[in-house]
């Protein structure tokens, strides 16, 4: 198959799993006829090329995605406990996942109750989410308007590698061509999705870059350089920290009433954010302008008081 017709059929695959996933009944004819091809094609879209998606025919001859129900039958202890950690944090995840998962999972989690998830609710912008993981799914190049802290509005062409769920809030992780590098993108600001009808060849070392800042400091900042930073911490931020260390903070020197440690960071954001967390139980120990930046951050609060 030449090129120009490879991309234009996987340009239709995918569009057909994305309406599928969304929810939608197809019709065959009316699928010919956008995509101008025979029905004879969009059947064998169907009943081959997507053999390994749960597609069926509806009551009224309409294509669905299938959802087959399962059952605790015949599952051990653990995994009835996995089901229901699994249930549980998708009910209070988000709405559009709850009600999706229980299709799959009629029964409900009796016996575990999560709670205190600090995960922004995605609302309107599921539909991006879903968009965006068949961009990945399918390594489809995107084009995107953006809008920055700044209220600046900008158009970025991407190749999408990565959905990530940080500190509760959803992102994109990939290579963007128009800035050529690695970037970040929160998905409540991503509008007017494009996706390119072509694939492209995934870079391992780009991978690689983006698991291995996620893995380092759980962070949506992707920057090249990882700088660190002395932090004194007591109180109630010692306590959680003993229970919970994050993977980018490391304890050098622990005493009864507080620890000293080092907090790994991409930007400065990072240190501040978490300084206003706890205040006034953290204090960071060597890095003069971070400390004179919050200050500011506090004199600014307190005369709006």
């Amino acid at each position: 198959m030449a090129k120009k017709q490879y991309d234009k059929a996987l340009y239709r695959l995918t569009t057909i799993v994305s309406r599928l996933l969304m929810g939608e009944a197809l019709d065959v004819k009316e699928l010919a006829h956008e995509f101008n091809v025979s029905v004879r094609t969009i059947q064998k879209d169907l009943n081959e090329r997507l053999i390994y998606w749960d597609i069926s025919k509806d009551k009224n001859g309409r294509y669905v995605l299938f959802q087959k129900p399962s059952t605790l039958k015949n599952c051990n202890i653990l995994d009835i406990l996995s089901k229901e950690l699994i249930y549980s944090f998708l009910e209070g995840l988000e709405d559009h996942f709850s009600k999706s998962f229980t299709k799959f999972f009629p029964s409900s989690a009796d016996s575990i109750i999560i709670t205190n998830f600090s995960i922004q609710s995605l609302g309107k912008y599921i539909k991006t989410l879903i968009l965006l993981y068949q961009a990945i799914h399918f390594r489809q190049s995107i084009v995107f308007n953006y809008t920055n802290k700044k209220n600046e509005c900008k158009r970025y062409f991407v190749n999408p590698y990565k959905l990530a769920l940080l500190d509760g809030y959803w992102y994109l992780l990939g290579f963007c061509q128009t800035d050529n590098k690695i970037k970040s993108f929160y998905i409540k600001k991503i509008d007017h999705i494009r996706l390119i009808p072509e694939n492209f060849k995934p870079d391992k070392n780009i991978l690689f870059q983006i698991e291995e800042n996620i893995k380092e400091v759980k962070s949506a900042w992707i920057k090249p350089e990882m700088k660190s930073v002395r932090l004194k911490i007591r109180g109630e931020a010692y306590c959680y920290l003993r229970r919970n260390i994050p993977s980018n903070i490391i304890i050098l020197q622990r005493d009864r009433d507080f620890c000293v440690a080092r907090m790994k960071y991409f930007d400065e954001t990072e240190v501040i954010l978490f300084v206003k967390k706890w205040l006034p139980d953290v204090v960071i120990l060597d890095n003069s302008i971070l400390n004179r930046k919050i200050k500011q951050v506090l004199q600014d609060y307190l005369q709006q008081l």
